[in-house]
């Protein structure tokens, strides 16, 4: 009996930590950016006034996802917004080139007018009524991942002044937003993190709003169900304790 029991125990811790570190590992997936796309100065205020002027235009909106790849040379956006009848919509924009190159091209000194450069940028504008437990789950995923933000470890933090940038290739900036009453949480990505379980999650979850935007699914299709409970898995996982 005592070993009955005792064995009973350790299946039971056994089991027990390995759920923990399967499914409720705590492993954060944004941490701590500015306002200003988390650039500094100057540099900040034409990405606020110029790229996000033309990127997210709903002043109703409560979450947005910036992606912006160097190559291909592409800028991405997301917005959840509610319209006048309080319905959830989803935007999709896609900028091809980049608004964000340019603004980084003229930012260095690249003699141009920005303005008409941006004005001349193709972008691809799609929306679709997302269903209320959809927005709803987004809501609550885009604020478990924007919550108790931290600065990367290692990382110091940015001062003021001229900065001399080198940019690698193939580099993918992702920043996400949420708005809560007249507060916003903004929060980045780090590459450090890319090869980790939650981000792939997250990007397949990115990949399955923009595809629903492209085709401008009906409310009843089958992959709103897949979706919710990919973000609610990806919600557990991330609001889960430490490991």
């Amino acid at each position: 009996m005592l070993i009955t029991k005792t064995l009973c125990i350790i299946v039971t811790a056994a089991f027990a930590l390995v759920l923990g570190e399967c499914c409720f590992a705590h492993e954060p997936l944004f941490y701590e950016a500015s306002r200003n796309y988390d650039e500094d100065d100057s540099l900040g205020t034409v990405y606020r006034t110029e790229l996000e002027s033309r990127m997210f235009t709903h002043p109703t909106w409560s979450e947005r996802l910036y992606l912006s790849y160097d190559n291909p040379d592409i800028n991405e956006t997301l917005e959840v917004y509610s319209k006048r009848d309080g319905s959830p919509w989803l935007n999709y924009r896609r900028a091809v080139p980049s608004l964000s190159r340019l603004i980084r091209d003229h930012s260095w000194g690249a003699n141009f007018d920005l303005k008409t450069k941006l004005n001349a940028v193709q972008i691809i504008d799609h929306e679709v009524a997302l269903p209320k437990e959809v927005a709803s789950e987004i809501k609550l995923l885009w604020r478990t991942m924007l919550s108790g933000l931290t600065r990367l470890p290692n990382e110091p933090k940015k001062q003021g002044g001229p900065v001399t940038r080198i940019i690698p290739l193939n580099v993918i900036v992702i920043i996400g937003f949420a708005k809560e009453d007249n507060t916003v949480k903004t929060g980045s990505i780090p590459m450090s993190i890319h090869e980790t379980r939650s981000y792939k999650e997250f990007g397949d979850i990115v990949d399955s709003l923009i595809k629903a935007s492209d085709r401008g699914v009906g409310a009843k299709d089958p992959s709103w169900a897949e979706l919710t409970k990919s973000m609610r898995t990806l919600r557990f996982h991330l609001a889960g304790p430490e490991s």
